[in-house]
């Protein structure tokens, strides 16, 4: 009896981690889209150099897991990739 219930609390736990996952990466993405549009939003009286220095401010380190940064950032260079390819096959 206790096997089976410490055995459907791990088989929840990782449900519930798959589920997690993808929603905390999404959360990361749209905190780094958002940080995009204000910064590119700013008026012209901000340097490109501050600008740069704004996005490449590590926040997302602060509030996520290394990890899950890293796989946001993974997935995002490889969509712009994509993106970048397709223009080259339609041109």
């Amino acid at each position: 009896m206790e096997q089976d219930i410490l055995e459907f609390l791990l088989a929840l736990a990782k449900a519930n981690k798959d589920i997690f996952c993808p929603a905390e990466e999404l959360c990361c993405r749209l905190l780094m889209l958002l940080r995009q549009s204000v910064v590119y939003s700013l008026p012209h009286t901000f340097f490109d150099r501050e600008k740069c220095q704004l996005l490449s401010f590590p926040f997302c380190d602060v509030i996520f897991d290394p990890p899950v940064v890293a796989r946001v950032q993974d997935n995002e260079h490889l969509a712009s990739q994509q993106r970048a390819l397709s223009f080259v096959v339609w041109d």
